[in-house]
């Protein structure tokens, strides 16, 4: 049966199997010697070498091991790199927004700015006004953050394996 060696148990697979080759070498070598005991290596080495006996000729050896790769890499497909940068992207762009309207005052900001509104415009005080020009100029500027948050997001698409890891949000201001 094939001897399975684990990737991660071996420190350098090339001097692993060097070690096998020069193990199987000395074991040939000892068919001819007389008088010294068998030559040992360590355990993975033994167990990925299979003796093969002959009546009437001397043991040869042979490799018998396959090495298995159970080595986890961290890397992340470029796709879900990119969903995570567009995740990142609408965050940034929130705080941003929350920072005109916070999301647990932006209903009664539609409350306030629909009574406004519906108040004939000869009729509103100058607090509606005011009201009413301020959401105005909020929703200028949330409308410029969706610009550049959109902008972004199509340099998001245009990213490879080499720069997507360099990718910074921009700043909404």
């Amino acid at each position: 049966m094939t001897f399975q060696v684990l990737l991660s148990h071996l420190s350098d697979r090339a001097a692993f199997e060097d070690a096998v080759r020069r193990h199987i070498q000395a074991l040939h070598e000892f068919n001819f010697t007389k008088g010294k005991p068998r030559p040992t290596a360590h355990n993975l080495v033994e167990s990925s070498i299979q003796r093969v006996q002959t009546p009437g000729k001397p043991d040869t050896y042979v490799p018998d091991y396959e090495i298995i790769d159970d080595v986890v890499t961290n890397s992340v497909p470029l796709e879900d790199k990119k969903f995570l940068l567009v995740c990142k992207l609408r965050e940034v762009e929130n705080a941003a927004i929350n920072k005109i309207i916070p999301q647990r005052k932006m209903r009664l900001r539609a409350v306030m700015y629909n009574e406004a509104m519906s108040t004939p415009e000869d009729q509103r005080t100058a607090e509606q006004n005011d009201y009413i020009a301020q959401v105005i100029s909020d929703d200028a500027k949330i409308k410029g953050f969706a610009k550049i948050a959109a902008l972004a997001e199509a340099a998001i698409d245009d990213l490879t394996e080499d720069t997507v890891d360099s990718w910074q949000p921009p700043t909404f201001e």
